[in-house]
């Protein structure tokens, strides 16, 4: 029986087969991971590094991450649940270790040693009892990524040759400073000439508007434009908590026509 069949590939390996989906030498020193998973406050994107560094030994200021980049990233699907680290986690860990097998055997050349006695520390391949050694930078044009990535179970299947532990560390996640000082979801982009707006709106979906002092509300704090287009009515303006106080305002310069048959019904 094949290794393949023994081991069967991940299934995003299987529809990403080659081995520069994944991983890349373009911003050396820097190794580049390319992953489909993306940070949605559930921390992924620090474990998916960990294993990834885990798997290439190195250190985390080692590693230029690509999450989510369309024109880039594997196609993982979704973001969710255990699904992250259960299958991304366990591709990311297939397409990296054929990474790491391919520049320890190119290390083993350079050092003269067996495949088997080289180890890696902070990206660093040496071999004890040698006193030279090699980088992943320097061993980079000797590596073909374009392939399809194998499994190599005799000799990967654990991460034995490398020297420093990662996974299981309590490692500080990038994404909290920005979640906890702003700047971190959508609502708190801020483009060049960026407007705010809020709509006035009824209470009851089919009501229109009767009539609406225009000037009256463009002269309140914080409203810069006002759109007024059939019953469509909103105020626009670049201070968004300006433009949130005056809302309430605004409502007292519409005068509101309700539904004829809403009118029936009101008590009189």
């Amino acid at each position: 029986m094949s290794n393949v069949q023994q081991n069967p590939l991940p299934t995003y390996i299987q529809s990403h087969p080659m081995l520069n989906q994944w991983f890349a030498l373009d911003q050396l020193p820097l190794l580049t991971v390319y992953s489909g998973k993306v940070e949605l406050g559930q921390g992924i994107q620090t474990a998916l590094q960990q294993i990834a560094c885990q798997e290439l030994g190195i250190t985390l200021d080692q590693i230029h991450w690509v999450a989510g980049n369309t024109f880039h990233s594997p196609n993982e699907w979704y973001t969710a649940g255990s699904q992250s680290i259960e299958n991304g986690g366990v591709s990311l860990r297939c397409a990296l270790s054929h990474a790491r097998w391919l520049f320890l055997n190119a290390a083993a050349k350079a050092l003269n040693v067996n495949v088997h006695d080289v180890q890696i520390k902070a990206g660093i391949f040496s071999c004890p009892g040698v006193s030279k050694t090699v980088t992943y930078s320097e061993l980079a044009s000797q590596i073909d990524i374009h392939i399809p990535i194998q499994s190599f179970p005799e000799a990967v299947a654990s991460s034995t040759q490398v020297k420093e532990a990662i996974i299981g560390q309590s490692i500080p996640r990038k994404d909290l400073l920005d979640k906890l000082s702003s700047g971190a979801f959508i609502h708190d982009v801020v483009l060049p000439e960026m407007y705010h707006a809020r709509m006035l709106r009824h209470s009851h979906a089919q009501s229109t508007i009767q009539s609406v002092d225009l000037e009256a509300i463009k002269g309140l704090n914080g409203v810069e434009q006002v759109v007024l287009s059939g019953s469509f009515l909103a105020i626009l303006g670049k201070n968004e908590a300006a433009l949130v106080a005056s809302l309430a305002m605004a409502h007292q310069f519409v005068l509101w026509q309700l539904p004829s048959f809403f009118e029936r019904q009101r008590p009189i």
